[in-house]
Order: C-alpha cells, then structure tokens, then sequence
C-alpha cells in the first residue's frame, strides 16, 4: 500500500489485493470507511467457448459504438471478466453487481447478454436517426 497527499489536503490511497472480499458490515466512517470482511474467492473457471463469445461481444458492442482500436485483454477468465465488466456501458451499482458474481463462467454470460443488448440498442438508434 502506498499513498499520496493531494492537492486539496486529502490522501490518494493505492491498495493492491491478492483476492477478492466480501464486505460484511462496517465498523466505523470516521476517520475513514472501515469494514468487517471475508474472502470471497473466485468459483470456478469459464470455458474456452464462453470466454471467445464474450470478447466477441464486447468486440461487436465497441465496434458498433465507434470505439476504434485493438482490445487486447488477458486469456485468463478472471481477468477477463473484470476488464470487460469495467468497459461495460452502465452506472456504477450496474457493474459492482457485475463484480459480485461468484464466479467468471457467469460474470462472463452475463457481459456477453449485456454487450449483446446494449449492441442492439446502438444499431436501432443508428437505424431511427438513419430514417
């Protein structure tokens, strides 16, 4: 862990995890947020098939957005699974939820339902204004 003063007076903390956790109940708020917590590891691995139709989908939905360039993204499933879940289009709770999937096979079915739906919304607003 590290940490930085900023510019007006507050501190930028720099926290590196070696697995996930489960946030229980918090304990304080002052001087900062403190919570009781478990390991929440990782169930399971995703298929090789179920990781390609995802980055096929994200691939698809960035394409049809106008997002130019290569997507270049770890094979590991895990990995994969987070990157994709933050270019997910959506407010925050959307992709904490996403986060919060026990595992990467079904984090992974649900990007690839999320890409594919928000991909349909982009071409029938591009159809509508095309009209």
């Amino acid at each position: 862990m590290d940490f930085e003063l900023t510019e007006d007076g507050t501190y930028e903390v720099h926290v590196h995890a070696e697995g996930r956790i489960r946030l229980l109940e918090p304990v304080a708020d002052e001087p900062y947020a403190r919570w009781h917590v478990e390991p929440f590891p990782e169930v399971g691995g995703a298929d090789p098939t179920v990781t390609a139709t995802a980055m096929a989908a994200a691939v698809r939905f960035l394409s049809i957005a106008g997002v130019e360039g290569e997507l270049e993204i770890e094979p590991d499933p895990v990995a994969m699974s987070y990157v994709l879940s933050a270019l997910t289009p959506g407010l925050v709770p959307d992709r904490q939820a996403l986060l919060e999937i026990p595992g990467p096979a079904e984090r992974l079915d649900r990007l690839t339902s999320r890409f594919r739906q928000e991909a349909g919304l982009l071409r029938a607003l591009r159809e509508r204004r095309e009209r």
